[in-house]
């Protein structure tokens, strides 16, 4: 399903931009297609799913609490953005709904390689401005998009 509305070379991109991101930053950026639900899913709000997904990412489990989700749920064309303890700890996550609705704007004129790649854009200057990277920054996360 993804295939469908990202090529092999907008993949990339996406990719490219979360390295430059963590590059600039300590956070820890995923990017989640959500293409089917699980029947117990089905009657979860958008943000009690971003939470259950960002558990089964693991994206907790950074040292420093710094994992960020974007959430695109194709099927609902629902967003989300949401981050860890230590990202809420500056940023609080209904500091990302704008950016989400920003995304959805961008998706309902089929922009989506573009629409991706700016609200990276934004996040990243955020968490640049708040999660500096120091120079025994580690990657613990991988920076490829993940299709559930």
């Amino acid at each position: 399903m993804i295939k469908k509305i990202l090529n092999d070379e907008a993949q990339k991109a996406i990719e490219a931009k979360i390295t430059d991101i963590e590059s600039k930053s300590s956070a820890e950026v995923r990017v989640l297609f959500l293409t089917k639900e699980k029947h117990s899913e089905k009657k979860l709000s958008i943000e009690e799913l971003a939470l259950r997904k960002f558990a089964e990412l693991a994206m907790h489990e950074t040292e420093n609490k710094t994992g960020i989700l974007l959430m695109i749920h194709l099927k609902r064309r629902q967003f989300h953005i949401m981050g860890d303890e230590g990202i809420n700890l500056h940023i609080p996550d209904k500091n990302w709904q704008p950016y989400a609705e920003k995304l959805s704007e961008y998706f309902a004129k089929n922009e989506f390689e573009i629409g991706i790649v700016s609200i990276l854009d934004e996040i990243g200057l955020i968490l640049a401005k708040h999660f500096p990277v120091s120079e025994d920054d580690v990657n613990e996360l991988s920076n490829e998009i993940v299709v559930d």
